[in-house]
């Protein structure tokens, strides 16, 4: 008898998981630890995904660019983990306005989930 499948999680589900897990840390550091080898790619979502929301940056963006420059940089180079300078670990991914920005950015993820499908 062959077993059906079963579906990845979706990096949505994920992310608001992460996001409501009151026990996880909200900062650059707490993302890596928590999503371990897949943090590559959650976090060029997550810092290049504020770039892409219709929203006014006042050139915060380029901080993120620079940030995910840094990482691709260690994709490159075949690290199997994301390495940061521990004051960067602790940058919080809040601020007044991370619950608006995280529900926009959720949004956009979720639309564009519903036209991909997983590979591998």
């Amino acid at each position: 008898m062959v077993q059906p499948v079963a579906q990845p999680a979706r990096l949505s589900d994920e992310l608001e998981h992460w996001m409501n897990d009151e026990a996880s840390e909200k900062t650059l550091g707490g993302l890596v630890a928590a999503f371990g080898e897949k943090s590559f790619a959650v976090l060029f979502v997550v810092l290049l995904g504020v770039s892409a929301l219709p929203v006014p940056t006042g050139g915060a963006t380029h901080v993120f660019e620079i940030l995910a420059a840094l990482i691709a940089l260690q994709l490159i180079a075949g690290r199997r983990e994301v390495w940061l300078p521990a004051r960067w670990r602790g940058l919080p991914l809040g601020g007044a306005r991370q619950p608006r920005f995280l529900a926009s950015l959720l949004r956009f993820i979720r639309r564009l989930e519903r036209f991909s499908r997983p590979r591998l």
